[in-house]
C-alpha cells in the first residue's frame, strides 16, 4: 500500500511539473532537432499474470523510454526505438515484462506543440519462470501508437503517449488458455530532451 501511495504521489508530480515551467522560453514546435530522448512512467492496462487457474485484474506500473532520430528523407519522418519495463507484486506469479521495439515514427506541428504516430516492431520478453505453463518467454511484439509532445522549455517538452500492444505468451496448457494477454494497452507520461 505504501508502494503505491508513494508511486501516486511521483505520478502527480510528474504530471504537475509543466505547470511551475516558465512559458516564456517555449520554443517554436517547428524548431528541428537533430534527436530526442523520452523517459518516463509508463502503465499497461492488462496484467501477464491472468489464466483460469490464477484470475488477476488490474495492470502493471513501470517505466519507458524512446530515442528518435530524424530519417534523412523527410522533416516529419523519424526512426525511433523503444523501450519498457513494468513490473507486478503479489499472487503467485510476479513476472517482470519488457517491451522492446523500433520502427518509424511520423510527426507534425500542432500549436505550440508535435502530434506523432508510430508502428514498431519487436520483442516481449518475460522475466524467466515466472508465467506458467508458457512455451516461450520471448514473443513478438507489433506497436501501434502516437500521443502529444508539449513544449515547457528551450530544450524539453512534456510528453502524453498511447499505444496499442499486440503480442502474448503461448500457453502448453489447453484446459487455461490459449493465449497469455495476447492484446494490451500502454500509457506513457513525461518529459523529453531535444538534442
Amino acid at each position: 500500500m505504501l508502494k503505491s501511495n508513494c508511486l501516486n504521489v511521483v505520478l502527480l508530480v510528474l504530471l504537475a511539473l509543466p505547470i511551475a515551467l516558465p512559458a516564456q522560453s517555449t520554443p517554436d514546435s517547428r524548431q528541428q532537432t537533430k534527436s530526442e530522448l523520452f523517459a518516463g512512467y509508463s502503465y499497461v492496462v492488462r496484467d501477464y499474470r491472468h489464466t483460469q487457474l490464477n484470475p488477476v485484474s488490474g495492470g502493471m506500473s513501470g517505466w519507458n523510454a524512446a530515442w528518435t532520430v530524424p530519417a534523412p528523407f523527410g522533416s516529419h519522418l523519424g526512426l525511433t526505438a523503444d523501450f519498457s519495463g513494468h513490473y507486478s507484486s503479489g499472487g503467485f506469479f510476479t513476472p517482470q515484462i519488457y517491451f522492446l521495439s523500433a520502427g518509424p515514427q511520423f510527426s507534425v506541428p500542432a500549436g505550440r506543440g508535435k502530434l506523432y504516430m508510430h508502428g514498431l516492431v519487436g520483442t516481449l520478453v518475460a522475466s524467466t519462470d515466472v508465467i506458467a505453463q508458457t512455451s516461450s518467454h520471448v514473443a513478438l511484439l507489433v506497436t501501434a501508437g502516437g500521443g502529444f509532445d508539449y513544449p515547457v522549455g528551450r530544450r524539453f517538452s512534456w510528453r502524453f503517449n498511447g499505444d496499442y500492444l499486440h503480442g502474448g505468451f503461448k500457453s502448453n496448457d489447453t484446459n487455461q488458455i490459449s493465449q497469455i494477454v495476447d492484446n494490451n494497452f500502454r500509457f506513457s507520461t513525461g518529459p523529453v530532451l531535444h538534442f
